[in-house]
């Protein structure tokens, strides 16, 4: 009886694991249409600026602080199907010069608006319609008051 147990376990694995060979000379790789691209704020001030955005589909706020006199990456994001843009990636996006907890907001902007960003880098947009991109948003002095 043990032997029969042993038998048919061995057999039913054999026939399992048989059955997810791919037998075919032709199998293509599946590529899944996705786009990434980072998100930079270039502050040309001359203070540091604390930085609260929220994400797209998010409740939650996240924080940077962004250097002065410098560009610095805040985000990233990657969508299957579709290439991230700013309006697509973030809803608002709230500038402070102290911390948020002790200062009032010297810039908000919302709604988020893709003309307001600059493209700086383009990557695999040669070979299909999805790829990467780096989009930046300047901040001035002007831009503050």
């Amino acid at each position: 009886m043990q032997t029969a147990k042993i038998v048919l376990t061995c057999l039913f694995l054999g026939m399992a694991l048989s059955s997810c060979l791919d037998n075919s000379t032709d199998s293509k790789p599946i590529i899944e249409p996705s786009g990434s691209a980072d998100y930079y704020i270039n502050n040309q001030t001359s203070v540091a600026l604390n930085l609260i955005y929220r994400i797209s589909g998010n409740s939650a706020d996240s924080s940077k602080t962004i250097p002065k006199e410098s560009s610095t990456k805040f985000f990233r994001d990657g969508i299957f199907g579709v290439n991230p843009s700013p309006s697509r990636s973030l809803d608002k996006i709230v500038f402070y010069k102290g911390s948020p907890n002790s200062s009032e907001p010297v810039l908000t902007i919302k709604p988020i608006k893709d003309d307001q960003w600059n493209i700086t880098e383009e990557k695999g947009f040669e070979e299909s319609e999805y790829g990467f991109r780096k989009y930046e948003l300047t901040i001035t002095t002007e831009d503050l008051q």
